[in-house]
């Protein structure tokens, strides 16, 4: 994962959201009352087509996180937290996109392995606005965590071809 956790890599990883488009149907019969159709499941996605479908929710993410100001040491406890907050935000949407992708059986065991992991990260950013405002050694315990998570969560990504939610992205 990049920007906001390699955001926070001031201190260390992080993500996004795109929103998928469901399809329907404006058709209706003017004498008999309108279904509704079960949409069909996803396709599930070969690796190509997931790593393209992963990278373009990094980048959203990433460019999200880089809307977000980085706080000034002077700033205080309360804006680094709110800082860890919005990338949480962001974060927890890229989490939640990502999940929604369905790989094919190939990729399957790669793909879970980068969500347990990127799971794992955002938990960990979640906890870190609170950790900022009551223990300055749980918060350095959490970023540590999540520096060698977005290590980890880069390597998962770059085996599938995610390479902007992983390390070869710039």
């Amino acid at each position: 994962m990049t920007s906001p956790l390699r955001r926070t890599a001031a201190i260390a990883l992080v993500l996004p959201a795109l929103a998928l488009a469901a399809c329907g149907s404006d058709d209706k019969d003017s004498t008999t009352a309108a279904t509704t159709a079960t949409p069909a499941a996803p396709a599930p996605l070969a690796q190509a087509a997931l790593a393209s479908k992963a990278n373009a929710i990094c980048k959203t993410a990433n460019d999200k996180a880089k809307t977000v100001d980085l706080p000034q040491a002077s700033d205080g406890a309360a804006a680094v937290a709110a800082y860890f907050d919005a990338l949480a935000a962001i974060a927890a949407d890229q989490q939640q996109s990502l999940a929604a992708l369905t790989p094919a059986d190939a990729v399957k065991a790669k793909w879970e392995a980068f969500l347990a992991l990127s799971q794992e990260a955002t938990s960990t950013v979640q906890e870190l606005p609170a950790a900022i405002k009551d223990s300055q050694a749980k918060a350095k315990a959490l970023t540590d965590k999540v520096d060698t998570l977005s290590t980890q969560i880069n390597a998962a990504a770059d085996a599938f071809g995610a390479t902007i939610c992983g390390s070869k992205a710039g």
